[in-house]
């Protein structure tokens, strides 16, 4: 088990008041590592965005062991709330969780209120953003926002560049 990512998920679900949706506990915790928490899960693009299996198998190991409470919540979500055990895990953690505490707040402020599928807009662009920086040099706004549209139909191109501009603003996206 990764005791650091049950620290620092046991302290994000503490600081929001716990999280509804597995959808939302997905890309919160994309972007906590986007924006510098090692957390070591690998993301791929899924139906509903980026998506770890190592981050759901986690979540299984952190109810099993009391980390995180597991319950259904309204419309068939998925709500997530600090267990007995989580105090264990974030008092072990102090050290790492105090480093990176600014980027925990962060995260919650600028993305604690979004609709799941905001985040999964959100989510989807950043991961294509940075996967075409990764195989091309020159990445432009267009490109992203066309590959964007293909993989998201759901979502109006208005939709997709508003945002994108997002992302810009908030530093995600240069």
């Amino acid at each position: 088990m990764n005791e650091i990512a049950a620290g620092v998920i046991a302290k994000l679900v503490e600081m929001s008041d716990g999280i509804e949706g597995k959808k939302v506990m997905q890309k919160l915790v994309y972007f906590l590592q986007e924006r510098g928490v090692p957390l070591g899960f690998k993301y791929q693009l899924y139906f509903y965005g980026p998506y770890s299996h190592e981050l759901t198998y986690a979540i299984s190991d952190f109810e099993a062991f009391g980390i995180l409470l597991v319950q259904p919540a309204a419309n068939n979500a998925t709500a997530y709330r600090v267990g007995p055990a989580a105090n264990i895990f974030t008092n072990l953690n102090k050290i790492f969780l105090d480093r990176f505490q600014p980027i925990l707040e962060s995260v919650l402020d600028t993305f604690g209120k979004k609709t799941s599928s905001e985040l999964e807009l959100l989510a989807t662009i950043d991961f294509i953003d940075k996967s075409l920086r990764g195989k091309e040099e020159k990445v432009n706004r267009g490109r992203v926002v066309e590959l964007t549209k293909k993989e998201k139909a759901k979502y109006s191109e208005t939709a997709i560049n508003n945002a994108y501009d997002e992302l810009v603003k908030i530093g995600l996206i240069n």
